[in-house]
């Protein structure tokens, strides 16, 4: 699997997947990981808060549960936040385009 490197807003981001709107660096570890995984199975939480369009339909859902943050656009991608473990994890929600992943 390959790895690319970024910074954005002084951080250090490794993605597993191209992010063509960042620029790649080298060097030191990086501050935050992104991966772009290939479960279905979503993980579970407790949604706080939903965001809609104007005929009603969410486009974001915010949660979390223990540990992580988690955000949901609904039949795009749901991301896992693991401020812990410095880490963020994306699964698709269906066959979306990797154009679609770097967007959110």
């Amino acid at each position: 699997m390959n790895h690319y490197s970024y910074r954005i807003c002084g951080l250090r981001i490794e993605s597993t997947i191209h992010l063509p709107e960042l620029p790649l660096v080298n060097g030191k570890a990086p501050d935050f990981r992104f991966e772009v995984l290939n479960s279905r199975k979503l993980p579970n939480c407790h949604w706080v808060r939903q965001f809609t369009l104007d005929d009603g339909d969410p486009w974001l859902m915010v949660g979390g549960n223990d540990a992580n943050f988690h955000l949901r656009f609904p039949d795009m991608a749901h991301f896992q936040v693991d401020t812990l473990a410095k880490q963020i994890q994306c699964h698709p929600l269906s066959d979306v385009a990797t154009d679609a992943i770097t967007h959110l």
